[in-house]
This record gives C-alpha cells, sequence and structure tokens, in this order.
C-alpha cells in the first residue's frame, strides 16, 4: 500500500517531478538534483538567461495580440497577481520583474505596481516584493 501525502498538493508536485524525471531525464541538469518548484524556476532562469525585447513583444505583446495589451502591461499585471497571493513565488516574482523592465517598464512602475498590490497582499508581501525586484534589477544591471 502506498502512503497517502497529507498535503494534495505537494502529491501533485511529488508525481510532476515523478513524471518529468521519467519522460525527459536531461531535465536534471536544470535542476541540480532538486525539482521543487521555486528551484526549478530557477534553473530555467539560468539556462533561458534574459528574454530579449523583441521576444517579449513576440510572445507577450502585441505581435501575439494585436491592439491587445503589450508586453510591459501583460507583465505588470502579472507582477501584481504574484504580490496580490502573498509573494510567495520568489524565482517568478524575479523573473518578471527583470522581463517588465526589459519590457520597458521603469523601476517606479515596477516598485508602484507592487506598492499598490499591498492592499491585497499585505505589507509582508509588499515587503518581500521589494526586495525580490530590487534583487532583480541589482542582477540585471549587474550582467549588463
Amino acid at each position: 500500500m502506498t502512503k497517502t501525502p497529507e498535503n494534495p498538493f505537494q502529491a501533485f508536485l511529488d508525481q510532476s517531478a515523478d513524471w518529468t524525471k521519467e519522460m525527459a531525464p536531461h531535465m536534471e541538469r536544470f535542476m541540480g538534483g532538486n525539482w521543487s518548484s521555486a528551484e526549478w524556476m530557477q534553473g530555467m532562469e539560468k539556462a533561458m538567461g534574459a528574454m530579449s525585447k523583441e521576444m517579449l513583444d513576440a510572445t507577450m505583446g502585441g505581435t501575439a495580440s494585436a491592439g491587445g495589451l503589450d508586453a510591459k502591461t501583460r507583465l505588470l499585471v502579472s507582477l501584481a497577481g504574484f504580490v496580490a497571493q502573498g509573494a510567495t513565488a520568489d524565482a517568478q516574482i524575479k523573473i518578471t520583474v527583470s522581463n517588465a523592465h526589459t519590457a520597458g517598464a521603469t523601476e517606479q512602475e515596477i516598485m508602484e505596481t507592487i506598492a499598490t498590490m499591498s492592499l491585497l497582499g499585505g505589507m509582508p508581501a509588499m515587503t518581500k516584493a521589494m526586495q525580490l525586484a530590487a534583487d532583480a534589477l541589482k542582477e540585471k544591471d549587474d550582467t549588463e
């Protein structure tokens, strides 16, 4: 008899990790042996590097949705969602901040987006997201 995990979400993550290991064993190099979602995102960030403004526009902006949201706005909305949910997705927040900046968002626009979401996510979420954003922007400056 198999042991039933207490947390169904963790069971889903474990099952997904097992499936990925079987279907794509070469992905192990991105994970460094750790298959948690945060570690996976950090591994993918290192493997993929930063997206160019042109790639962001093509995949998230006017090229993909003529007359709709541009990449910068779409990324700021995504950032707002992460903060409203409590700013628990560190790697995703940092990637989104970096990509939003590449897509043309200013540091002030990024920080105002985060600050506005303090009404929904709370002050701890805002504080954490501000620090993650500052780290992401510093890392971006260091690599340019």
